[in-house]
């Protein structure tokens, strides 16, 4: 029995939360939102700035079968609300080692502008190539350290 994608969801808002802490040496801590019904899985307080960055985490355990450098990633209309303070982070996850091997961060102003609009969802699919030039290469993180300092800088 595999495990479902509200698991998947879970383990992965848990691996991002661990890597923020340990890799930040606790000056970022992640908080988990009481209910997660407004689009935010975590909320990122920086200890140095005494401010805060909203979060939410998509998760890709596998690539697309057709385009194997491509995950795809999609967020329900119904919960996304663009703000400056809101960033998508997107994250390919090694299923071997349940270490990310690829992330974006996205400002949500900018998924909402390139982001596919569906009646439903929000659509992107970018490329884990390190070569690749798509629209969502200028935010792609190849490392978790990577991801780290992207958030560290915009809190």
């Amino acid at each position: 029995m595999s495990l479902s994608s509200t698991a998947k969801g879970y383990i992965a808002e848990k691996i991002i939360g661990n890597l923020i802490l340990t890799a930040s040496q606790g000056v970022l801590v992640p908080y988990l939102p009481v209910i997660d019904d407004a689009g935010v899985d975590l909320i990122v307080y920086s200890k140095r700035r005494n401010r805060v960055l909203r979060l939410q985490v998509k998760s890709r355990f596998s690539t697309l079968r057709r385009h194997p450098n491509n995950v795809h990633f999609e967020v329900r209309r119904k919960v996304f609300r663009a703000s400056q303070n809101l960033f998508i982070v997107c994250t390919f996850i090694d299923a071997a080692s349940n270490v990310p091997s690829c992330s974006w961060l996205i400002p949500s102003v900018a998924f909402g502008r390139g982001a596919r609009w569906s009646a439903k969802k929000l659509v992107i699919r970018p490329s884990v190539a390190v070569a690749s030039r798509d629209r969502w290469s200028a935010y792609r993180c190849l490392t978790p350290t990577t991801l780290i300092r992207g958030l560290s800088n915009r809190i």
